[in-house]
């Protein structure tokens, strides 16, 4: 178990790059995509509003990508209904 504040021997740059990311608005480029989206995610429902903005900008980022795969988990995960309005959509079709 890793306490707070500590490292462990295999990531000894986690807690440096988290920090990085959240003094940066969450900025998605500097952590793994998936990684920076899976805890955008978890951030947003937990009711962190900065983190719900920049997830709902890297969905319409990302769905307007076109890239087939992306979008089917996009909708398969719903988060499209669930977290962009209608205009949103409109706006990125």
């Amino acid at each position: 178990m890793v306490l707070r504040g500590e490292r462990s021997s295999n990531a000894p740059y986690l807690l440096d790059n988290l920090q990085a990311w959240y003094e940066h608005d969450y900025d998605t480029r500097l952590l793994h995509h998936s990684l920076s989206f899976f805890l955008l995610h978890e951030l947003t429902e937990a009711g962190d509003p900065l983190a719900r903005r920049v997830f709902k900008e890297e969905i319409a980022k990302r769905y307007a990508t076109g890239h087939p795969t992306v979008i089917k988990f996009l909708e398969e995960e719903n988060w499209l209904l669930k977290y962009l309005s209608k205009d949103e959509l409109e706006s990125i079709n």
